[in-house]
């Protein structure tokens, strides 16, 4: 990414980081914004942005700020740093102005210096005064030192970048309706499942998911005993290709249930472990990858619909341990 200037040399400095105060959100890391002043060694990078909550710009902006001074004999007064918003639609640059510096209510502040060879860390707060311009924005915050041109530090110029991702993976929620059948003719069960619910996060192509489904076993058989009623936990674990519509996982948990005992009136509760093993055909357009403009979370390879087919195996149900049969599933979701 370019920056003003004619300084030839960059250097690294110390990470910065962003927070709204108040607010446990998530983080948000941005690859390598850096801006450096015109003619003076000044230089500043940032890093981080923590719960910008939904990049409202109507609510207050918190901001770590590192700048560093590579000159060991000059020391730099700075201005007070401003943070500006401009539309990609057009119209005005909006300002937030700035409240307080290290804690310092911004009409009491001292402006900050920098001493030779050194770096320091600022503590802002913006508040925001008016109406912000409809987004997207092009976020940057001005620095300025004395005797120098101002310089900004990009917080976010889409689409151009920088650009903003999420170290929360993304999120999506699904509900799901399937069946299966399990065992043989002779010693086997059906398992209907009407209604499930699932949350699943991505890790880049890896989706990790939680599941929890509305179970009724029936048999098919005389054999092997009543039908039951009851709930499934499951975890699934898949691997989800960014185009390729195919994606293998594996999943397993457990059913707990009440049932239809041998002896007149009475229940029994019913359980089992259960694993399966399938292939995903995913399909629609992607979710759990919400972007919230300026900041634009990670790419997510989950999509709206989807029908699973998988290999079941179903622990403590026949005659040998265990019964395998066939699971089918469709599921669609939405964004977290």
């Amino acid at each position: 990414m370019s920056a003003r200037g004619s300084r030839p040399r960059r250097r690294s400095i110390v990470a910065a980081a962003l927070a709204v105060a108040g607010c446990g959100g998530p983080t948000y890391e941005l690859r390598g914004a850096r801006a450096t002043s015109s003619g003076a060694p000044v230089t500043a990078e940032v890093s981080r942005v923590r719960c910008w909550r939904n990049c409202d710009l109507a609510v207050p902006v918190a901001v770590e700020l590192d700048l560093r001074n590579d000159d060991a004999r000059r020391t730099f007064t700075l201005a007070l740093p401003r943070l500006t918003a401009r539309s990609l639609w057009g119209g005005p640059t909006f300002e937030l102005p700035l409240a307080e510096i290290d804690g310092v209510p911004a009409k009491r502040a001292v402006r900050p210096s920098l001493s030779p060879a050194s770096t320091r860390r600022l503590r802002l707060a913006f508040a925001s005064d008016g109406e912000p311009p409809e987004g997207p924005y092009r976020l940057a915050l001005v620095e300025g030192v004395d005797g120098l041109d101002s310089f900004e530090v990009p917080l976010s110029d889409p689409p151009a970048g920088p650009r903003w991702g999420s170290s929360r993976p993304p999120t999506a929620v699904y509900l799901s309706t399937g069946f299966a059948g399990i065992g043989s003719r002779d010693q086997g069960f059906f398992v209907m499942e009407p209604i499930g619910a699932s949350l699943r996060s991505s890790f880049g192509r890896l989706v990790l998911g939680i599941d929890v489904r509305y179970s009724f076993l029936f048999r098919s058989a005389p054999g092997v005993g009543g039908s039951s009623l009851g709930g499934s936990g499951l975890v699934s674990l898949g691997w989800q290709p960014w185009t390729w519509p195919l994606s293998p996982y594996v999943q397993g948990g457990e059913y707990a249930g009440a049932g239809d005992s041998p002896q007149p009136g009475q229940g029994r509760l019913v359980s089992s472990a259960r694993a399966s093993a399938g292939v995903l055909w995913f399909f629609g357009s992607r979710v759990g990858a919400r972007t919230d403009v300026p900041v634009d979370r990670p790419l997510s390879s989950q999509r709206v619909g989807g029908l699973r087919l998988a290999y079941a195996h179903w622990f403590q149900t026949g005659e040998h341990g265990g019964s395998d049969g066939l699971e089918m599933s469709l599921e669609l979701g939405w964004a977290r």
